[in-house]
C-alpha cells in the first residue's frame, strides 16, 4: 500500500468530492486500488484526507470531468466519520518532517504520520452521502 497526494484548486475541489474522483494531466502516479490518498488544494493550502483508491489510475473514468483537463483519474471513497481537513498544510506537515509530494509516493510510515496529523491537528468534516448524491444528479 502506497500513499499519494493529488492536487486541486478552488475551482476543481468541489468536483473532486461530488464525483468522488481525483485526476491528473499525466499518468505520473502509479496509484493502485487500495492506496491511501490525500487531496491538497494549492490555492488554500488545505489538505483533505484520508481517501481510499477504489480503482487503479485509469484514463477517462469520467471523460467530461473537469472539462476533460485531467484525464488520468482514480475513483475514491472515504469514511463518513473519518474525513479531516488541515489548514496551512504545507507548514504543519513540514514542521512534522513530512513534505507534500505530488508525483512521488509516500511510504506506509509517512501515510500513518500524515493521517495522525490530520486527526490531531485537522478539523473533522462530515459530508452526508445522500447530499452528495443529490448534488451529483
Amino acid at each position: 500500500m502506497a500513499g499519494w497526494t493529488f492536487i486541486c484548486s478552488k475551482e476543481t475541489e468541489g468536483e473532486c468530492f461530488i464525483r468522488r474522483l481525483f485526476g491528473d494531466r499525466e499518468p505520473v502516479k502509479n496509484t493502485k486500488k487500495g492506496d491511501i490518498l490525500f487531496l491538497h488544494n494549492r490555492d488554500t493550502d488545505i489538505l483533505w484526507g484520508s481517501f481510499l483508491a477504489q480503482t487503479d489510475l485509469t484514463k477517462n473514468i469520467e471523460p467530461d470531468a473537469w472539462c476533460g483537463d485531467f484525464p488520468y483519474q482514480v475513483r475514491v471513497s472515504w469514511s463518513w466519520n473519518n474525513l479531516y481537513k488541515l489548514k496551512n498544510a504545507g507548514l504543519v506537515l513540514n514542521q512534522a518532517g513530512v513534505r507534500i509530494r505530488y508525483g512521488e509516493p509516500y511510504s506506509g510510515d509517512e501515510v500513518e504520520r500524515i493521517k495522525d496529523i490530520l486527526k490531531n491537528r485537522g478539523k473533522k468534516i462530515v459530508i452526508a452521502s445522500n447530499l452528495l448524491n443529490k448534488i451529483k444528479k
